[in-house]
């Protein structure tokens, strides 16, 4: 499969929940990969529940987290400490949903850039190259196409 030309590998469904409940709870195995919500993206004291496929096509950075035999990739729990709610709110549509039904504007740009570098969420950053070549580009912004390689 490919998503955006980045090709990724999907192991089958071979586990599945023994008990209700989220990932990670006693007695249960994680589902691999799911494009129902089987993820929780743990960012300050608030989980947020994510598709694992989703978000494996998005970021190479989570999918690395979610193929391997990361504490991530057992529990179906990720915390990203040091991040805020305010910031993962906006990034959040870009890895959870194939169309993110959201526009990127000048004031979240900083913010976008910086978590797409970060995650490698391509699209995301295409997405920002894309608002910088439409808009009357001021100093701040240039600033920040220049940081970013853009």
């Amino acid at each position: 499969d490919s998503f955006g030309g980045r090709a990724v590998r999907l192991a089958p469904a071979s586990a599945t929940m023994e008990s209700g409940g989220s990932p990670g709870s006693a007695g249960s195995k994680r589902p691999r990969y799911s494009t129902e919500p089987d993820v929780w993206i743990e960012v300050e004291d608030e989980s947020f529940p994510v598709r694992s496929v989703l978000l494996m096509l998005a970021s190479p950075v989570f999918g690395r987290m979610l193929q391997s035999e990361m504490r991530e990739a057992q529990t179906g729990r990720i915390h990203l400490p040091g991040k805020t709610k305010a910031e993962f709110k906006l990034v959040l549509p870009w890895l959870n949903n194939l169309d993110p039904g959201t526009s990127v504007v000048a004031e979240a740009l900083p913010v976008l850039l910086r978590w797409g570098r970060e995650y490698e969420i391509d699209r995301l950053v295409s997405e920002c190259e894309r608002f910088l070549a439409k808009v009357e580009v001021s100093v701040p912004e240039l600033k920040l196409a220049l940081e970013f390689d853009l």
